[in-house]
């Protein structure tokens, strides 16, 4: 019984302790068809990028990317983005 209840502490505290930290996200999280919070908020970056409409940014790649759970999802996106133009950038999106 004392095993048991040691175990369930340990487990709640890790469990608190991840609570608003930030996880860098795998690979097979990175997919933006199966990911559509993440999809939602790259599109929410690039629209908002200075004269977005001007220069038509879209995404290249996704280099890193962070999630921290509090009372929604916040994202730290790392990526490479270019434009119509043939012109690159690497940004970073919180």
């Amino acid at each position: 019984m004392k095993t048991i209840f040691i175990f369930a502490l340990l487990s709640l505290v890790a469990v608190c302790q991840m609570t608003g930290g930030w996880k860098t996200l795998e690979a097979n999280e990175l997919n933006l068809r199966n990911n559509g919070v993440l999809a939602g908020a790259v599109e929410y970056a690039l629209k908002n990028m200075p004269k977005a409409s001007e220069y038509k940014w879209e995404l290249s790649r996704l280099v890193r990317v962070q999630q921290q759970v509090v009372e929604g999802l916040n994202f730290k996106i790392n990526a490479k983005i270019f434009n119509k133009y043939g012109q690159g950038r690497d940004v970073e999106w919180l």
